[in-house]
């Protein structure tokens, strides 16, 4: 059987025990407490930048699309045809003299567009 002094220790012993759990609880709390508290600001960080990501996106695609407006096209320069004449369709000879603006085209025979064409491309 312990002596007083024994028992007394014993009891401290218990206590500083006690006191370590209570305070290993404490500490596994504020842990999951500060762990809750990161990720809602890495949650609350991560919908700024995607909101703020969009917001961005969408200025510049305006910004792009403005300017876009503001500039004129390019005009495409027509496909050039290099087959002579003479291997052309009637309806191609008609387009191209439409084109070079020649007037009677649409009477002409192939062989005059032909002769029409060559005289004002010269």
């Amino acid at each position: 059987m312990p002596n007083r002094t024994q028992a007394a220790l014993l009891d401290a012993v218990d206590r500083v025990f006690d006191l370590a759990e209570t305070t290993l609880a404490a500490q596994r709390q504020l842990a999951r407490t500060l762990v809750g508290a990161a990720e809602r600001q890495a949650d609350a960080v991560a919908e700024t930048v995607e909101s703020t990501s969009r917001e961005t996106l969408r200025e510049v695609h305006d910004t792009v699309k403005a300017e876009a407006a503001d500039k004129p096209r390019p005009r495409r320069e027509p496909k050039v045809d290099r087959r002579p004449f003479e291997e052309r369709s009637l309806e191609e000879l008609r387009e191209r003299a439409r084109e070079l603006d020649i007037e009677g085209r649409s009477a002409m025979s192939k062989d005059e567009l032909v002769a029409a064409l060559r005289k004002q491309t010269r």
